[in-house]
């Protein structure tokens, strides 16, 4: 159980409820069609991969809880090789978690070991692991401490040691991380100004400051994590939600920039930024 994602799921799953129904089937139609035979979800490579497998269950638990997918999902997920990387172990663990608050009773052996992290982003992920697990986080305030001392002077978090600005999505994971160990003080203020500023002329927000354009990845986690903060108001919304729909392909899934093709992760972000937004703005 993980009371981070599952308050996550209950927010998501208010804004979706007011999104237009004929887009959402859209959304859905796209995910189901990407299954594979053993009932994985694959990615840009092909093949079922754990990684684009959570992110299609996000997308269906949330959207359509009863597709004829999420069964098929749950064989997958009995079967499929022990991970041993963090972001494999944090997919496989929460897929579980999402079909089992779905009433699919998957049988799933899981490893034990917390296999290693270094940056925000995977202190992340490691701290979900370990709520998912109901177990302690090991030596919380050394990784609180770890990851405050990624805060710099323009208000956002780099991604690592040596790093000497803000990144929109290292800031989204370093916050992340703070709410589950409720350790969110009046200093992350100076967050929202720094994610105010990412947002770019095309109402997206920026990975950083060197990049020009928004991405559909960097203005979910940003507006997540204002949304946390409850200064979703710092950004211009109405850009935001125009750069969004923008991505949106007709035939349903999500690109991430303009240019791109449309994949699984991206339609969840998508989905999840205009379910934000319906819920900011109702």
């Amino acid at each position: 159980m993980s009371a981070y994602l599952t308050a996550l799921d209950l927010l998501l799953a208010d804004g979706v409820a007011r999104l237009p129904r004929a887009f959402v089937n859209r959304q859905v139609h796209f995910v189901e069609h990407r299954q594979c035979a053993d009932g994985g979800f694959s990615g840009r490579q092909g093949g079922a991969d754990l990684y684009y497998t959570d992110f299609a269950l996000r997308v269906l638990t949330l959207c359509a809880p009863d597709s004829p997918a999420l069964p098929r999902a749950a064989r997958y997920l009995e079967t499929c090789p022990l991970p041993d990387d963090l972001v494999h172990v944090c997919a496989l663990l929460n897929s579980v978690r999402m079909l089992r608050r779905c009433g699919y009773q998957v049988q799933r052996e899981m490893s034990r070991e917390v296999p290693p992290f270094d940056n925000a982003y995977s202190f992340f992920l490691a701290a979900l692991c370990a709520e998912m697990r109901d177990e302690p986080f090991p030596d919380q305030e050394a990784a609180v401490g770890r990851l405050r001392a990624l805060h710099r002077d323009d208000g956002g978090f780099a991604g690592q040691l040596g790093e000497t600005s803000g990144q929109t999505n290292a800031t989204a994971a370093a916050l992340g991380a703070l709410a589950l160990w409720d350790h969110l003080e009046a200093s992350d203020a100076a967050v929202t100004a720094f994610l105010a500023g990412m947002q770019a002329e095309d109402g997206g927000l920026r990975a950083h400051a060197a990049i020009a354009a928004g991405d559909l990845l960097s203005t979910f986690t940003g507006l997540l994590t204002l949304a946390t903060l409850g200064k979703m108001a710092a950004l211009r919304l109405g850009d935001l939600g125009r750069f969004t729909r923008a991505l949106a392909c007709p035939d349903g899934g999500f690109r991430g920039v303009a240019d791109d093709d449309a994949d699984i992760e991206y339609t969840f972000y998508g989905l999840g930024t205009l379910a934000l937004l319906a819920m900011c703005l109702a």
